[in-house]
Order: C-alpha cells, then sequence, then structure tokens
C-alpha cells in the first residue's frame, strides 16, 4: 500500500534481537520488493546472501532450533520450557518423573515440528530467490502490467482468497509500528 517505510520496520523489528536473525520467507520477499522498488542493489545483494546463508544453515543442519523457534512465540516459549532447570516448590504439584516425562513428549513434540518445519522453509526461500530473479533491472519492459483483477467471485470459484481493503485499514505488527528511514536510490528523470 506504499507504506514502505512501516512494512520495512515491522521486518526489521523482527529480525532484531528479540527474535531471530532468520525471519519467515514471506519477509524476505517483501523486503527485496522494497528494496528494489528504492533500487537499492547493495542492500539487495545482502538479503539475498542472507537468503543463502538460511538454505546453507538448513541443508548443513547447523541451524538451531532455539534459533529456529524465536520465529513463533509458542514454540519459542516450549523451547524454553523445555529446557529450564528444575525450580525449587515447582515439583510439590507434579513429581521429578512425570515433569521429565511431560518434558520429554514436548522436547519430541518441538523436533518434530523443527524438522518439518525446516522443509517448507527451504522450499519457500528456493521460491523467493526465483522471485527475486524476476525483480531484475529491465524486467519491467518484459511483464505485461495488470491493472484490473478478475470479480471476488471468479476468484473465490477458483479456490483463492479475496480480502477486500480500504486506505483506511493498517495491520499493526504485533511488536510495534516502526517506520524505516530509507531513501530511494532511483535515478530520477
Amino acid at each position: 500500500m506504499n507504506k514502505y517505510d512501516i512494512a520495512m520496520g515491522s521486518i526489521i523489528s523482527q529480525q532484531s534481537a528479540y527474535y531471530s536473525k532468520y525471519i519467515e520467507p514471506e519477509s524476505y520477499l517483501v523486503k527485496l520488493y522494497i528494496l528494489k522498488k528504492l533500487c537499492n542493489e547493495a542492500e539487495t545483494q545482502k538479503v539475498l546472501n542472507d537468503i543463502e546463508q538460511y538454505i546453507s544453515q538448513i541443508k548443513n543442519k547447523k541451524l538451531k532450533l532455539k534459533e529456529w523457534a524465536k520465529n513463533d512465540l509458542y514454540d519459542y516459549s516450549l523451547s524454553l520450557l523445555a529446557s529450564a532447570d528444575e525450580k525449587a516448590g515447582l515439583t510439590d504439584l507434579i513429581s521429578i518423573k512425570e515433569r521429565a516425562e511431560q518434558k520429554q513428549k514436548i522436547v519430541k513434540k518441538l523436533n518434530q515440528k523443527f524438522i518439518d518445519d525446516q522443509l517448507r522453509i527451504e522450499r519457500d526461500l528456493k521460491k523467493v530467490k526465483g522471485y527475486a530473479l524476476l525483480t531484475r533491472s529491465g524486467v519491467g519492459d518484459e511483464l505485461k502490467e495488470i491493472s484490473t483483477l478478475p470479480s471476488s467471485d471468479i476468484l473465490s470459484a477458483q479456490g483463492l482468497e479475496y480480502w477486500p481493503t480500504s486506505e483506511k485499514e493498517e495491520w499493526v505488527d504485533e511488536a510495534g509500528q516502526y517506520f524505516y528511514n530509507g531513501k530511494s536510490l532511483c535515478h530520477t528523470q
């Protein structure tokens, strides 16, 4: 919606020390499109390098569960719970054995989700790289501009979702509303 500052700020906040250096593939895609729109080739290349590093971490089995879990508050909470030391007083309600069994179940389920999600992330990151190739210089002349979409009935019949929006609608990132203070490096004519 031409609010690059808010979109980029939200993505950057997701990639902060509070979360993970790795973000969802869709966030990389939005980041790439915004940087391309701003003609910032240097930052675009950094994002592509980050994607390559992420794929490499997955392929080489070097991505850590705790780093992956930081992208989702629920998974991260479970990760912290499973790795927490026993504290005095907590075992008054449940035996140490029962607590250890529950932790094992949590770890097993979390590990399976981690394994499955890596496959999705790697697949989606490869798609993002493909879309990034479409944003190379000069592609605008090759691709036909789309100025209208089919009606919502046609989109729904095809199994596609249709979300009407207005200029007044904003979806603010849960971590807060941030603004990206970048500038366009495009040449003005």
